[in-house]
């Protein structure tokens, strides 16, 4: 699987690009990419910022797990998760599909 370098400059060809999101397809608008990372997304709601890292632990959890759903994010990532995965999904070799989890029983 290819790392996260090369990831990245996948990711940077989608910046002014609108990305939707996989269940709900609301739009998210790429206005910029810093030099830092930072992923700048307008969406109806207002204007937020991805952090780079945030997608970077994304994606590494994807390779090591060739799974991931929204709670395998980061804490201060999951109020974006939808778009982290729209943003995922995009990526060659990626395919968006539901993820179940099983949840221990508590008995």
């Amino acid at each position: 699987m290819r790392d996260f370098n090369n990831v990245w400059e996948e990711i940077l060809r989608h910046n002014k690009k609108t990305i939707k999101t996989l269940t709900r397809k609301k739009p998210n608008q790429i206005i910029d990419i810093t030099p830092d990372g930072d992923i700048i997304v307008t969406t109806e709601d207002g204007t937020d910022t991805v952090k780079k890292a945030w997608v970077e632990q994304a994606w590494n959890t994807l390779v090591e797990n060739t799974i991931i759903v929204d709670d395998d994010l980061p804490a201060p990532a999951r109020h974006r998760s939808s778009f982290i995965m729209a943003l995922l999904s995009k990526l060659d070799g990626v395919q968006a599909k539901q993820a179940i989890r099983l949840k221990k029983d508590k008995r």
